[in-house]
């Protein structure tokens, strides 16, 4: 509280922090179950994939369609920064036919 008492722009509350960090508090039971090392990486690379979306404003599952769509008809070697989210653009799904 003295931080905000100090300067009256820092916001009072830490709703945003609290709302994102709160699909990791809820899906902690669900990882207690991860059989692997491997299985449990691979689930907090698309959870991290997922969240990354939600804070670039790119709807999920039209992004998943379109890396999934996209990455099988590139060489290994290919550069693919441009199927990051944060890349990611309206544009990219009208090429593919999915917007």
């Amino acid at each position: 509280m003295s931080r905000y008492v100090n300067d009256g722009r820092a916001p009072i509350d830490n709703n945003v922090v609290e709302r994102d960090i709160r699909p990791f508090c809820t899906g902690r039971s669900s990882w207690l179950f991860s059989d692997t090392v491997a299985g449990a990486k691979a689930s907090a690379v698309i959870y991290s994939l997922m969240l990354t979306c939600r804070a670039c404003n790119v709807e999920p599952y039209a992004y998943l369609l379109h890396v999934l769509t996209e990455l099988p008809q590139r060489p290994p070697e290919a550069d693919i920064t441009d199927l990051l989210p944060f890349n990611f653009s309206a544009s990219a799904l009208q090429a593919n036919g999915i917007a």
